[in-house]
């Protein structure tokens, strides 16, 4: 990849995370956000973890709430249930969804 290109890719990304680092001026309660996780002390999900222990979370008006369970497919079925807005898994867990019938539902991305 060019340094050029890699450098309007890296401008891009930031560009897009902006709106997510901008101090949140909440008036009474902080927002409250969930999320499930495998673990804990899942290391790929070490920064996630980090965010509530530091109040980086407060400092931006808002509140973590993690939550963990012992496999990526169950913090994925809890989110698809509705309990939380997000969930923490690897990629590998959606073929096993997929049989299950939870995700793909026969749809194609590059159907014509």
């Amino acid at each position: 990849m060019s340094p050029r290109r890699r450098s309007f890719l890296g401008g891009a990304a930031a560009a897009m995370l902006v709106p997510l680092v901008r101090p949140i001026h909440a008036a009474d309660s902080p927002l409250l956000i969930r999320i499930n996780l495998p673990g804990p002390r899942s290391l790929p999900f070490l920064p996630l973890e980090l965010i509530p222990l530091l109040g980086i979370d407060r400092d931006f008006g808002a509140t973590f709430s993690l939550r963990y369970f012992t496999s990526g497919v169950l913090a994925f079925e809890d989110m698809m249930a509705g309990n939380a807005p997000f969930s923490g898994h690897g990629f590998f867990i959606l073929s096993g969804m997929r049989k299950k019938g939870q995700v793909g539902g026969g749809h194609r991305l590059n159907s014509r």
